[in-house]
């Protein structure tokens, strides 16, 4: 029995969210988690606001939803279950050293995480932003998040972590292209 991890990642309004839930009913023993559960209020606030977040504001998050995704690890191995399971969790993971330190704390408790870093062009991202209503990310904010994007780096990909422009494709394309990804990584 082997637990992973799927960090869908990416700048708001890429789709990691509808990805990762889209994901999660493909794979028969997985669960979806969304990292912007998981911030504070006060973040949640600054972004309302119009104010990026920095890294000190991101650390407590990171490090709540490493304690979260242990805990899911946990339960799972409690019910002494055979089958694999994977954790889809939407998260922007936008620094690599956001990913690093996931990967590095989850480590001890996971078998593997994988991250898929999708991307789409600005006026794409802003057109989907500015039809969400309700939701605490402002599109004004899309310029800092696109800004502290780090694109995966080379040991990244030979980890298996992979790039994946959501522009010009639907939601099942994208999630069939991830899906058939990950059952040949796994």
């Amino acid at each position: 029995m082997r637990v992973v991890v799927v960090f869908i990642g990416g700048v708001s309004g890429v789709g990691k969210t509808t990805v990762a839930v889209e994901c999660s009913h493909k794979f028969g023993n997985s669960c979806f988690l969304d990292a912007d559960d998981f911030h504070s209020v006060q973040n949640k606030e600054k972004m309302k606001q119009g104010i990026p977040l920095n890294d000190s504001d991101r650390k407590p998050w990171l490090e709540q939803l490493v304690k979260v995704v242990g805990e899911r690890v946990v339960e799972y191995k409690r019910q002494e279950a055979t089958n694999d399971y994977v954790i889809f969790c939407a998260c922007s993971v936008l620094k690599l050293s956001y990913r690093q330190y996931l990967r590095n704390s989850l480590c001890r408790s996971v078998d593997g995480c994988i991250f898929i870093l999708l991307t789409a062009k600005t006026q794409v991202l802003l057109q989907r932003m500015q039809t969400r209503p309700g939701h605490f990310m402002p599109s004004t904010l899309l310029s800092s998040q696109l800004e502290a994007l780090e694109q995966l780096t080379d040991e990244e990909k030979r980890l298996g972590d992979k790039s994946l422009d959501t522009s010009d494709q639907s939601v099942p394309q994208v999630v069939s292209c991830i899906v058939k990804q990950l059952k040949s990584q796994l």
